[in-house]
């Protein structure tokens, strides 16, 4: 991942030597870069010894999450387990993803999608799974239990007779499938380009960084918040009916303004982070007014890591004791979920970073960079 950045952007930053190409070695069990696939197995149909994809596959079933028989990305009704080893869902490229259900304090876990609507998930509420039926936010636009568009989750298409005819992705709720579409209705590749978002959601223009993570940072914005501090905001009625406001994209965990400068607002940043190198590394964040940072990941309890009540200097990572996590040991090749909740609640300017240390850096920078 950071390889690739350095690739398109042709400088290394500083000293540090984490964005240098590592020497890749197919059918080790790591998916590194400039590999479409992994396997250390004899029986895996779909992934060369070059650890290439051939047949024209998107995935190799033995070691991937979200891969059918036959080499193509699970429909997003096929339950997985997230890195942090919590039930989740299939999603675009055939990632795990968490779920809403994780999100909401009376809820239980995800427990799959409803019968015939790939497009509409359940959850557990007092120990039994629940369709909901969208009852649970009916002042919101898009009912609780969809799944939201820009998730793309792929989903399965139904006739009359109950049975599969296509696949598609959801959008409103509902499995949009690919007129065009000329493969088999089963086996057929989820359609692309990507359906436009909510009309209440302004069109995100994705800068591509690179295949790990698409488009890069996802920032989703909610304006006019009244919260003072960032739980207030995480347990709003805005940020849990709400479809956010704007949706962006961005290359590093930087940002000194949004769209939109003015008003009160909370942020939602997130980003799948691929360590460059085995080793202990820790984070940082700096932000005006108030932001909060979690982690999720194998061997990683999922919580938050670092914060900021108060607002500080830009990129000032070492000001507070709170601004900094505590150690970790991370491991190339694994993902790691990054989440941070940022708000402002104050007049006048703001800003938000997070850094990290690596095992070869010994000053913070901000993650890529």
């Amino acid at each position: 991942f950071f390889f690739k950045i350095c690739n398109k952007l042709n400088y290394l930053i500083g000293k540090c030597d984490y964005l240098k190409p590592a020497h890749t070695q197919c059918a080790n069990g790591i998916l590194e870069p400039g590999e479409e696939c992994e396997c250390t197995k004899s029986s895996c149909e779909y992934c060369d010894d070059q650890c290439r994809l051939k047949d024209n596959a998107e995935c190799e079933p033995s070691t991937f999450h979200c891969c059918t028989d036959d080499g193509r990305y699970a429909a997003g009704n096929v339950l997985c387990t997230t890195g942090s080893g919590s039930v989740g869902h299939c999603a675009k490229g055939g990632r795990c993803r968490g779920t809403p259900c994780d999100d909401q304090d009376i809820l239980g876990d995800y427990c799959g999608t409803h019968e015939h609507n790939d497009c509409k998930f359940k959850c557990k509420l007092n120990g039994e799974c629940n369709e909901l039926y969208g009852w649970f936010y009916p002042i919101s636009k898009n009912a609780f239990n969809e799944f939201t568009d820009s998730d793309e989750i792929p989903c399965r298409i139904w006739d009359d007779n109950d049975k599969v005819i296509d696949m598609g992705i959801c959008k409103n709720a509902k499995c949009v499938g690919n007129p065009s579409s000329t493969q088999s209705p089963v086996n057929s590749r989820v359609p692309s380009p990507v359906p436009e978002p909510p009309k209440s959601t302004k069109q995100p223009t994705p800068s591509p960084v690179s295949e790990e993570i698409g488009p890069g940072i996802r920032v989703e914005t909610w304006y006019d918040v009244e919260a003072e501090t960032v739980e207030e905001f995480r347990k709003s009625n805005v940020y849990k009916n709400q479809p956010p406001d704007e949706v962006d994209y961005r290359k590093d965990f930087l940002a000194k303004k949004y769209t939109k400068d003015k008003g009160h607002f909370g942020a939602k940043l997130t980003a799948t982070l691929h360590p460059p190198d085995n080793g202990v590394y820790s984070f940082f964040v700096a932000c005006d007014d108030a932001c909060e940072l979690y982690i999720s990941g194998k061997d990683i309890p999922t919580g938050i890591i670092a914060h900021l009540d108060n607002k500080v200097g830009k990129k000032k990572f070492e000001k507070e004791e709170s601004q900094q996590s505590e150690q970790f040991e991370l491991k190339s090749g694994e993902e790691y979920e990054l989440t941070l909740f940022h708000i402002r609640y104050k007049k006048g300017g703001f800003h938000v970073a997070v850094g990290w240390l690596t095992p070869d850096c010994k000053t913070p920078k901000v993650i890529p960079k």
